[in-house]
């Protein structure tokens, strides 16, 4: 079936974009817009055509084949509450436009009243019409009165496209308070007139009269547009109540066939389910295949490399930072003694790595090992200054470190602390982003992470699990510039170096428990990685390498298959009690099934 582009925008102004096909759009929507149930979307197009099933958007995809589609997302029953109100709005307004028009037949017999005061006025120019024309007046200032009151009321209604309509009206209202004033000015200066009658012509007289009676004209002519303003607004009422009528019927229409769909979706679901364990099945005979070809290969390799190799005892490994730290006569904590004439003090603001347990086992989970950083944020922790060496202390394969102890910081825990900056031997200058800086801390988290998964296996097993951790893990910033440095928290220790390259398994509790760690590793990942090079001081981890079949795929570190196929062929040559405390049968299922 074709995908279509699809634009859709609710009332409340947000927009959400498909590229599905368009009979599905409404069950779309339905996952997204949690307020609107899936009964009670309807869709409107920008012809204003109207749509609440799948089968009228079905004959529109063939219509639409390869135009972007938009519509505007409406609530069934939302609209059905505003045709509701507005039956109510329509009779309290109809009930005011007959109201209006019996005020309007009053204004008119005054209108008459006053013309014949005016011609009394024009004819016998007496007090006594003067006082009845002041009566009339205050009467005047009553109806005033009272419509100022009705048009305050009408002004609270909430602005919508109807209530502006309204409101429009009731601003014409004003207009005639506005020209009743007026009315009552002219009146006044009827009254003045009055009192001037005897001193100016009667020709004059008939001049003012006649202006006021051109103003009451064009007052009248303001009414009248009042009252067809509102014949207007019932027009429009009833138009959107035939519109209303429509939509609750083609709403019923799509409920009824509700239930149909329904019945053959699941019947279709069921075939769905059957298929699927079927390929479940099929999967996992592949994958118990594949496992044995592996195998198979793997022994077929360790015969060749049995045939021309000898293992070594300390040949071809590689060095670490704390390593040659622990083999130096200061070591760690005695770092000043050894270079007073050569340390730097230096302030940094300094940001601590976290990883995001979620989205980690998120990543391991979709086999997705290689984009690992993504789940590894640095937080702020405020300022420290440093007292710093400015020559490397230890210098590795493919580090070179530098030991710093911390004399201030803003967080006191951090005072005392030995901090161990470490630079690629590679990396001419400092890291310009502090994303580049916790790249390097890559491979200890995602070995803290597999370790955990080792631990909660083996505590299932009901065998020892370790209590091994990696050091906390660090990016610096310094401050009078923007350049990042990586470093990790380090303590002295007793040092143990586990496997690395070509090496002689020992039997002891910690060896094993490692060396097993890695074997879990490489199993858990279906054979596709693999963690060595690990170097214990204490019970922190150190310069741990995660190799894959890929090289390089993982980090600048990763030394490829050719490590994993050593360790596999040293670790798998050794009697079976050098593994059996933390490996067995029922630990390779378990991490097998793991995995699946």
């Amino acid at each position: 079936m074709a995908l279509q582009k699809i634009t859709c925008q609710i009332p409340e102004g947000q927009i959400y974009y498909f590229e599905i096909e368009v009979q599905n759009i409404r069950s779309e929507l339905s996952k997204r817009i949690h307020h609107i149930p899936y009964d009670n979307i309807i869709l409107v197009d920008d012809q204003d055509k109207v749509y609440s099933a799948s089968t009228a958007l079905y004959s529109q995809k063939y219509n639409n084949l390869m135009k972007e589609l938009s519509y505007t997302v409406i609530d069934a029953q939302q609209l059905y509450r505003e045709y509701k109100e507005l039956i109510k709005m329509k009779s309290k307004y109809y009930q005011e436009l007959i109201e209006t028009a019996k005020e309007l037949s009053e204004i008119k017999e005054k209108e008459i009243q006053y013309k014949t005061i005016i011609q009394q006025l024009s004819e016998k120019n007496t007090s006594e019409e003067v006082n009845i024309l002041i009566t009339k007046l205050t009467e005047i200032d009553k109806i005033k009165a009272q419509k100022e009151v009705q048009i305050q009321d009408k002004y609270n209604y909430p602005e919508s496209e109807l209530d502006q309509r309204i409101i429009k009206s009731l601003n014409q209202e004003d207009i005639i308070i506005k020209l009743q004033e007026e009315n009552i000015k002219q009146q006044i200066k009827i009254e003045e007139l009055q009192i001037k009658s005897n001193q100016e012509t009667n020709q004059n007289w008939q001049s003012q009269c006649q202006f006021l009676n051109t103003q009451l004209q064009q007052y009248l002519k303001q009414q009248k547009m009042a009252i067809q303003s509102y014949y207007d607004l019932v027009s429009y009422i009833d138009d959107l109540e035939f519109s209303i009528q429509e939509l609750r019927v083609e709403f019923e229409y799509s409920k009824n066939n509700e239930e149909k769909y329904k019945s053959q979706l699941k019947l279709e679901k069921n075939k769905l389910d059957i298929a699927n364990e079927k390929l479940s099945q099929f999967e996992i005979i592949v994958l118990e295949k594949e496992f044995q070809i592996k195998k198979y290969e793997r022994e077929q390799k360790l015969l060749e490399c049995n045939s021309s190799n000898e293992i070594q005892d300390d040949k071809d490994k590689i060095t670490g930072l704390m390593e040659i730290l622990m083999q130096s006569p200061h070591k760690i904590y005695e770092f000043e003694k050894q270079q007073n004439d050569q340390l730097n003090q230096a302030d940094y603001e300094i940001f601590e790595i976290n990883m995001d347990n979620d989205l980690a086992n998120e990543l391991l989970n979709k086999n997705q090992y290689v984009q690992f950083e993504q789940c590894l944020k640095a937080n702020s922790k405020g300022d420290i200054k440093l007292s710093q060496s400015i020559q490397p202390n230890s210098e590795s394969i493919f580090f070179k470190g530098y030991l710093s102890v911390v004399k201030q910081a803003t967080q006191n825990e951090y005072i005392g602390n030995f901090f161990l900056i470490e630079e690629l031997v590679s990396q001419n200058q400092p890291f310009k982003t502090i994303d580049e800086a916790i790249q390097l801390s890559k491979n200890n988290f995602f070995c803290q992470l597999l370790m955990e998964k080792f631990n909660k296996m083996l505590n299932s097993s009901k065998i020892k699990e370790g209590d091994y951790q990696i050091a906390r893990q660090f990016v610096l910033k310094a401050k009078d510039k923007e350049v990042y440095y990586y470093c990790e928290m380090v303590n002295e220790g007793e040092f143990r170096k586990i496997n690395s390259g070509i090496f002689q398994p020992k039997m002891n509790e910690i060896d094993s428990y490692f060396n097993e760690f890695s074997k879990y590793v490489y199993q858990f990942s279906n054979e596709n990685y693999i963690i060595t090079h690990l170097q214990i001081c204490g019970k922190n981890v150190y310069d741990m390498i995660v190799s894959t079949t890929n090289k390089g795929s993982f980090s600048i570190l990763d030394q490829g298959e050719n490590e994993i196929r050593k360790f596999l062929q040293i670790i798998d040559n050794q009697p079976a009690q050098m593994i059996k405390t933390y490996w067995n049968d029922n630990i390779e299922a378990i991490t097998k099934e793991e995995f699946k």
